[in-house]
């Protein structure tokens, strides 16, 4: 007697899809923090751990009504457990070796903290593409299994769009479910206890569960709870974004094994916090009566406005665990302060809704370890850094305000990308200067050590402020005799090569250096797709690649829908954890009515829904999404979902009906499943293209899914 059919009750079957489906997305959720906290660097390409699970998930689909693979899950899960925790202690926390992003040469894309110079040069460097490989190789073997019980249940149950309207609705449950953990700060121990007992009882379902079985379960779990405590003198915190690592001596803040911050009292004078306000004084004769640090972080450039004499600070950090220790921790305990109202939000988001104005914005250090979301190439801070975000900053400046931006950019032609975006949108020279001070910044410069920060007036007095002879002291004096040597700056040149490509809110990539698909991202491209089709293979039962190329077409363009839905809603309602939820939610939702439209016709004609589909993505790419920006808040928010979410329920409906007529079931939604991992890999377009075209791209799978070959081939 087969898996399927020992599933001979429906009620126990729709019961067990709903909970394999939860389980798959709330696992896929845990895999994806839990993974980057441990390898370094993996923060940044977390959309590889989400493929993987597509690709394992797939696979198991299609092997459906093959040997059971689940009896392996606790042994591949207790083997990536040791290897991610072995590479975090030999490059992370005994750093014994480094590991290599790009290779050798100028970086085509910039990731802050992988830079190999100075004693990082001369440690041995791992290439992240086997790392990536290995990873994404054993984490797809993680779903196999899990993906052939889901199989299982579509192919047991005989109404496909009930079924398929039960797992959409599990994946919801999932969603909530880490949405939760997450608003509680709850760690790891909790998030793969809740997934490993769902385990324990498939394992106990298919009569896999033995000893051998059980205690490896309970070791890897082990593992994870005993590398979620920390160690003497640090704490681990689980923010929405990150982990996070508090030395309590040095008060240093490290997110998914990079160090990220720095807690300093005030008095430190550290030169870049008191540039910004010494520049205020020479302008206006006066301290700041109001100003905005968007980036807080733990408040050390809050600390440092309020001892210069800052009326008042509206202070936005977008991570809540940050902000906390901040308060917290911090020797000057900045967030306490009366003057000081913290807001715990995303900075794009903030500037598009307050109403306030202020005398000087700042950007502090802002320089995220970590995607927006695993369903994009975008980082956290992205939309902060674009010409709409300047144009947002320029209208909450005072007639004489000051928008000043500073970090450690590494490249010259970073601090170019910045200073052209300011020229653009205020249309003045911006003033330029570097710590420790330099004559001339070029933008063929890579990898050096000082921070740069570009400062301009919305009136434009910044444009020959410092002349190629004068100097500016940080207690805000112009060309003083008495002022220290370390105290001192003056103004940079700017030596050009080219004129470089600023980023918008549709091409949004501050740190791609040109707009191309960077080398280290093909290939690791190229081993995700070697991987996939191998295991594919693999565990085909006729040793061959057979996917439903209308169902393989549907998934990815379904996939390229979702992505420009998630990114474009980030540019309406901020980048924060929780409006991502609700993006991901609200396409659960879409799909459920998509669902019901299905269940309640007698019969669909493809056709009028083909057509209202490529209508909507038509009109979404027609209309750009700045003009919904003057709108009401609530009217910009319906026409968001109308014109985002429409041509998502037109799919939803599209598959649904063709699922509901799929032989397979099973291998339906595998192929599907893997025209995501299609879609996810086409995402990478955007790096040239821009956002706003995926929506052709889109329309173009959707437009092979109605071909004949794919129609025959169901």
């Amino acid at each position: 007697m087969t898996q399927i059919e020992r599933m001979a009750d429906p009620k126990r079957t729709y019961l067990e899809l709903f909970l394999i489906s939860a389980m798959l997305l709330y696992l896929e959720l845990a895999a994806i923090r839990w993974f980057a906290a441990y390898v370094i660097t993996l923060a940044f390409f977390t959309n590889f751990v989400l493929m993987a699970a597509f690709v394992g998930m797939s696979v198991g689909c299609l092997a459906a009504q093959g040997r059971s693979w689940l009896r392996w899950f606790p042994a591949l899960a207790h083997l990536s457990c040791i290897l991610a925790l072995g590479l975090f202690l030999v490059t992370g926390f005994f750093w014994l070796a480094t590991i290599d992003v790009q290779g050798k040469g100028p970086p085509e894309l910039v990731y802050f903290g992988t830079e190999r110079v100075g004693e990082a040069a001369s440690k041995p460097a791992v290439p992240l593409v086997l790392i990536l490989a290995v990873l994404f190789l054993i984490v797809a073997l993680w779903f196999v299994g899990v993906g052939q019980v889901m199989g299982r249940c579509f192919e047991a149950l005989p109404n496909r769009v009930l079924a398929y309207t039960v797992n959409v609705a599990g994946s919801l449950a999932g969603i909530v479910a880490f949405a939760l953990s997450s608003y509680f700060a709850l760690a790891p121990p909790v998030w793969f206890g809740l997934a490993f007992v769902l385990v324990a009882y498939f394992l106990h379902r298919e009569r896999a569960l033995g000893p051998s079985e059980a205690t490896l379960l309970f070791s890897t779990w082990l593992a994870i709870a005993a590398a979620s405590w920390g160690t003497p003198g640090q704490r681990f915190y689980w923010s929405p974004y990150y982990c996070i690592r508090l030395d309590r001596d040095s008060l240093n803040v490290s997110v998914n094994g990079l160090l990220h911050q720095r807690m300093l009292p005030a008095e430190a004078g550290f030169g870049p916090y008191r540039f910004p306000h010494a520049l205020q004084r020479v302008v206006n004769g006066r301290p700041a009566q109001r100003t905005l640090i968007i980036g807080a972080g733990t408040g050390n450039d809050v600390a440092v406005a309020l001892t210069e004499g800052v009326k008042h600070v509206d202070a936005v950090e977008i991570d809540p665990v940050i902000a906390w220790l901040g308060r917290r921790h911090h020797p000057n305990r900045p967030y306490d302060d009366p003057r000081v109202t913290l807001h715990v939000d995303d900075g794009r988001s903030f500037l598009r809704r307050t109403d306030n104005r202020y005398d000087l914005i700042l950007y502090g250090l802002i320089d995220s370890l970590t995607l927006q979301s695993t369903y994009s190439s975008i980082r956290l801070e992205t939309y902060l850094f674009t010409r709409e975000a300047f144009e947002a900053v320029r209208e909450r400046l005072e007639p004489n305000g000051l928008f000043v931006v500073y970090n450690i950019f590494r490249e010259g032609w970073l601090v170019h990308r910045i200073a052209g975006l300011m020229r653009d949108v205020f249309g003045s020279e911006p003033l330029v200067v570097t710590f420790p001070s330099k004559r001339e910044l070029s933008d063929q410069e890579t990898a050096q050590p000082y921070v740069a920060a570009v400062a301009i007036a919305r009136d434009g007095s910044l444009s020959g402020l410092l002349g190629p002879n004068d100097t500016l002291c940080l207690d805000g004096r112009l060309n003083a005799t008495d002022c220290d040597a370390r105290d001192r700056v003056f103004a940079a040149r700017l030596v050009a090569s080219r004129r470089w490509r600023l980023p918008t809110d549709d091409w949004p990539f501050l740190y791609l250096r040109d707009a191309t698909i960077p080398r280290h991202n093909l290939w690791n491209l190229a081993a995700m797709i070697a991987i996939g089709l191998g295991m594919i293979v693999a565990f085909s039962p006729e040793r061959r690649i057979h996917l439903d190329p209308r169902f393989l077409f549907l998934g990815a363009g379904f996939m390229l829908i979702e992505t420009k839905s998630v990114v474009q809603l980030a540019q309406l309602f901020g980048s924060t954890w929780l409006v991502n939820t609700f993006v991901f939610g609200g396409i659960l939702v879409m799909i459920l009515v998509a669902n019901l439209i299905v269940l309640a016709a007698r019969r669909i004609r493809l056709t009028p829904w083909y057509v209202a589909l490529f209508a909507t993505l038509a009109i979404g790419w027609a209309v750009p999404l700045g003009w919904l920006l003057g709108l009401p808040s609530w009217l910009q928010a319906v026409a968001a979902i109308l014109l985002l979410f429409s041509p998502i329920l037109c799919a939803g409906v599209i598959f649904a009906s063709c699922f509901a007529r799929s032989a397979r079931p099973a291998a339906a939604f595998g192929a599907n499943i893997a025209g995501a991992v299609l879609g996810g890999a086409a995402e990478y377009v955007s790096l040239i293209a821009g956002y706003r075209n995926l929506a052709i791209l889109a329309a173009v799978f959707y437009l092979l899914s109605m071909l004949p070959g794919s129609r025959r081939a169901r």
